[in-house]
Parts: structure tokens; sequence; C-alpha cells
């Protein structure tokens, strides 16, 4: 899999460190909490729905860093049969 910005580049030092940041951020944090676990299971249930939810399957932390990930031309073209 790849990380795109949305133009189709490559991310540059912000996005990446925006988009690790919204993405294991708030697992980081939650550890840290007494009772940090059940937070932990909402905010993974949180992305899961906005994921599945989403048109374009873009999960909250792509959505806020403005990114898409998509899988290489070569893996796209094998046929598994």
């Amino acid at each position: 899999m790849r990380v795109y910005n949305a133009a189709g580049g490559r991310l540059t030092l912000s996005q990446a460190a925006g988009r690790n940041l919204v993405k294991d951020g708030p697992f980081l944090l939650f550890g840290l909490v007494p009772g940090g676990q059940l937070l932990t299971f909402v905010w993974l249930g949180a992305h899961l729905v906005v994921l599945h939810r989403s048109p374009v399957n873009q999960a909250i932390h792509d959505r806020a860093a403005h990114t898409w990930v998509a899988a290489p031309e070569e893996t796209i073209q094998l046929r598994l049969t």
C-alpha cells in the first residue's frame, strides 16, 4: 500500500506527521489515562465506522491529512484465482 496526497504525489513532511499523529496519537494518550482501554475501543470503533461508511474508504486520519491510500500498480494487476 502507498499513501498519496490529494494531487496524487508524495506526502509532505507535515502531511505525514499529521496523518500519523491523528492515527496513533489517541491510542498513545488513552494508554496514559485510567480507563483508557475503553476509550481505545470507542476510538477504534469510530475509526471502523467512518472507514466503512465512507464512499471512498477513507479513514479519519486520511481525511484529516487529505491523503489517499492505494495499492501500487504492480499489486493491482495481480490475478489471484
